[in-house]
């Protein structure tokens, strides 16, 4: 039987090269977070199967709020 994967997030994700680089080596991605819009984009078009792209300002954006989005999903 295989653990799960390591999980990481993407914060200033751009369109995408740290979540390519972490799915490569075996990683998921629980949630990728930009403040560009255009970012956001191409990023939800490059990693459909992340589950939170989130287009916030990493400077206000709460990580209680991040912490309820992933609903009880740690990083590991």
């Amino acid at each position: 039987m295989n653990p799960p994967p390591l999980t990481c997030l993407d914060l200033f994700c751009g369109c995408g090269g740290f979540t390519l680089g972490m799915e490569l080596a075996g990683f998921r991605t629980l949630a990728a977070i930009d403040f560009n819009p255009e970012a956001v984009v191409v990023h939800r078009h490059n990693f459909p199967r992340v589950g939170h792209v989130l287009e916030q300002d990493l400077t206000r954006f709460q990580p209680a709020h991040l912490d309820a989005l992933l609903a009880g999903e740690r990083v590991t």
